[in-house]
């Protein structure tokens, strides 16, 4: 048993007599006893032995009760108040360790600028870069419209074609109907079918353009590996170079 526990119960006690002076029938008389039956002289000695043995036990535990005892009111224990000075004390130490750490924290201003000079620095930088993307999407964007606009016009050729040549039996009469509709004779004069020179002007390269790589597909699937296939280039050529004959026109030759 603790020396506070043992204290605490020497104190009640102490306090359980205090109100209930010596000479209290109750304390001086065992209840196990007749009272009718003990004399006055047995009752005095009961009540002298109980005020020395009392007296004795005030005297061993004095020291005890200075501990413990304000005799000036005796309902105030010292021990309570060594917890709340000990208490106070703890919360003393705790707001000195705030005060420490809240310091330590402290951002010095020097630092707040050089963190917005840097935060600013690198805000310019990214939009220096979103710039740059910017700048090459939209070139490639440019570039993904032309390829599908170039996917477009090919494939309005091919199906033109494939429509125009259906149930057709002549290669010569293929390239008429699909050139016939697919360009008109004011471009159809500016190209020959392998861009030489014809009088000392040069006319550009039909064979190079996606037409003729339309039209040759559309005969290939047609007719096959046919001696009127090899000829492909020789028979748009001519079909080119005679724009000004068709139709009912003059005359007029490249």
């Amino acid at each position: 048993m603790s020396d506070r526990v043992k204290k605490h119960r020497a104190l009640k006690n102490y306090m359980d007599n205090r109100s209930h002076p010596p000479n209290t029938p109750s304390l001086l008389i065992d209840n196990d006893h007749d009272h009718n039956n003990l004399s006055s002289e047995t009752i005095v000695n009961s009540v002298v032995n109980k005020e020395n043995n009392y007296g004795a036990f005030v005297s061993d535990n004095e020291s005890s009760f200075n501990d413990c005892v304000d005799d000036s009111n005796q309902s105030i224990y010292p021990a309570e108040s060594e917890v709340i000075i000990s208490n106070e004390t703890d919360t003393d130490n705790s707001d000195s360790n705030n005060q420490s750490i809240a310091e330590e924290n402290a951002v010095n201003p020097d630092t707040i600028r050089e963190k917005l000079r840097l935060s600013k620095e690198y805000i310019e930088l990214k939009f220096t870069e979103m710039s740059k993307k910017l700048d090459k999407m939209k070139f490639s964007l440019l570039y993904e419209i032309q390829k599908q606009g170039g996917n477009i016009k090919t494939q309005v050729i091919m199906n033109s074609a494939s429509i125009l040549t259906y149930g057709e039996k002549d290669v010569n009469t293929c390239i008429r109907k699909t050139l016939s509709e697919v360009i008109t004779p004011e471009v159809q004069q500016f190209y020959s079918g392998a861009g030489r020179m014809i009088r000392g002007e040069g006319k550009l390269n039909f064979n190079a353009t996606k037409t003729y790589v339309c039209l040759s597909d559309i005969i290939q699937k047609k007719f096959g590996d046919s001696d009127q296939t090899k000829n492909l280039r020789s028979s748009v050529g001519s079909f080119l170079a005679n724009f000004g004959d068709r139709d009912g026109s003059k005359r007029k030759r490249a």
